[in-house]
């Protein structure tokens, strides 16, 4: 129902968001990513990330993402 906000929120559980998008700390965004590639997943598809400069949160996200220190 339009504006039915909790209702939206209740029906979506914690393991459909985990499905749909890696999130969590450098190691477990790579091991996801990684498991994605080697499953065949091609191509791996990064949103722009949020957050303080864009530059940096990018390429601090894209250097997790491959395993780059």
């Amino acid at each position: 129902r339009a504006g039915d906000r909790a209702g939206a929120l209740a029906a979506i559980s914690d393991a459909m968001v985990d499905a749909h998008n890696v999130m969590g700390d450098a190691a477990h965004v790579r091991r996801t990513v990684t498991a994605y590639q080697d499953a065949g997943t091609v191509p791996v598809v990064m949103p722009l990330p949020f957050g303080g400069d864009p530059a940096t949160v990018l390429t601090d996200t894209l250097h997790a993402a491959v395993g780059k220190a």
